[in-house]
């Protein structure tokens, strides 16, 4: 019997609902998009079809759409959707375009894909298929580019009049940081991480499981991403400690505060880092630069243009910048807001105190995993942790697979705080009827 075999307990092998097929059509078509991004930014370049990449979100947009206007049970997302909104206008008060803002819709979408594509696809076997083949695609994509140049490498292409980077070609310290198949290492590295520590509770053996953590180590180590492999460590940790509740709440709480806490220390304490040989050059110099440099600069920035508590707005912090150049946002120095480096700086920019106690917040999801003891959380708390520690260093919305897998948490710690509330008012009806 194969490892995979053993898991009919865990995975859900009964037949999908129409809408659940579009569901995981929709989701799949986004994963591999995200998956191998660079070689088909290239490809359908080559035919005149470079737009035809934006199929997966505009499909995921519509289908979130048609969920919250024929589901009661996604009707909680009306608050955050008015939310965004609200400061959607604020960005515009600052001179923000209004195709930042749409642009930044789009890159959010998987967020609230991840939470209607929920009921669908968690656990599935179809889907954690699909996300096992993304997870050997990804590695064998950065192996491969790790002994041979790939023809998307530092490849750039045209939509209109816009600039595109198919997928970028860079290094550091003479390191290559190898991309794959993916646009960038980070994507690659991150398309590793989460979906292997979401398959890896469903593998009954323990060999193999652990095998295959261990082995995916070594694609993520090629792409130079030091969030990642920590990240991976960190999920991994907490998937063989599931039961241990207590340890799994410090390790979340210690991420959401350091996430917090770094970037924002940077406006009144000077950090040194020693940096003695090439070795801690490689290891803590990116980590240097964002203390000294990117976290101090992206909070003088946002500051020169909006009240810290209110924020700049949406659509002013991010890629959007990168597509759509804002002049007006454009600091004293030059800088601006398209770089955040920590996802809780990136939140602060959109919505100001709110975007941190929004971030904060996230723990209380973290701990909803937890109120209903299930088996099948124990892959999504390994995930949460490992978007935690990755968001200290990176800006989560900016990353599809971060966001989508965050969605699917969010829907999962729903589910158990409803399906405690349904047990609490159900042993509520038991008392009094015996009183």
């Amino acid at each position: 019997m194969t490892a995979f075999a053993k898991t009919r307990n865990a995975i859900n092998r009964g037949p999908l609902s129409s809408r659940g097929i579009v569901a995981l059509c929709i989701v799949s078509s986004l994963i591999l998009a995200e998956t191998f991004s660079g070689a088909l930014r290239y490809y359908l370049d080559q035919f005149g079809l470079g737009a035809a990449l934006s199929v997966p979100k505009v499909l995921a947009v519509a289908f979130i759409f048609f969920e919250m206007g024929t589901r009661k049970s996604t009707h909680f997302l009306l608050l955050p959707v008015l939310t965004v909104w609200a400061y959607s206008c604020v960005a515009l008060f600052h001179g923000v375009p209004l195709e930042n803002i749409l642009f930044s819709y789009y890159t959010w979408s998987p967020i609230l894909l991840g939470v209607v594509a929920h009921k669908y696809i968690h656990q599935r076997r179809s889907f954690v298929l699909i996300l096992l083949f993304c997870v050997i695609a990804s590695s064998a994509g950065v192996l491969v580019n790790n002994f041979r140049d790939l023809p998307w490498q530092g490849y750039m292409y045209k939509i209109g009049d816009t600039q595109l980077e198919g997928s970028r070609d860079w290094s550091a310290f003479d390191v290559s940081r190898l991309a794959g198949f993916a646009r960038i290492s980070v994507s690659a590295a991150i398309g590793i991480a989460l979906p292997i520590l979401y398959v890896a509770p469903n593998i009954k053996n323990f060999l193999v499981r652990n095998g295959i953590l261990a082995a995916s180590l070594i694609p993520i180590y090629l792409t130079t991403h030091k969030a990642s492999i920590v990240a991976l460590a960190l999920g991994v940790l907490v998937l063989t400690t599931y039961r241990k509740k207590g340890l799994a709440l410090i390790v979340c709480a210690t991420l959401l505060g350091a996430a917090i806490w770094l970037p924002f220390s940077t406006s009144f304490e000077n950090y040194v880092i020693d940096i003695r040989d090439d070795v801690d050059l490689l290891l803590f110099a990116s980590f240097d630069d964002r203390l000294n440099n990117t976290w101090p600069d992206f909070i003088d920035v946002a500051n020169q243009f909006a009240n810290p508590v209110i924020g700049v707005g949406f659509g002013a912090v991010g890629s959007s910048l990168r597509i759509f150049e804002v002049p007006a946002l454009l600091g004293r120095g030059g800088g601006d807001l398209a770089v955040s480096d920590n996802t809780a700086l990136a939140l602060w920019g959109s919505f100001g105190a709110l975007g941190v106690i929004i971030y904060a917040s996230l723990f209380f999801v973290f701990k909803g995993l937890y109120d209903y003891d299930v088996k099948a959380s124990r892959g999504l708390i390994a995930v949460a942790i490992a978007i935690f520690a990755i968001g200290i260093v990176t800006d989560v919305p900016e990353s599809p697979m971060c966001m989508f897998f965050l969605g699917l948490t969010i829907s999962q710690s729903r589910v158990r705080s409803q399906k405690r509330a349904v047990r609490f008012e159900s042993l509520q009806k038991i008392g009094r009827q015996h009183a």
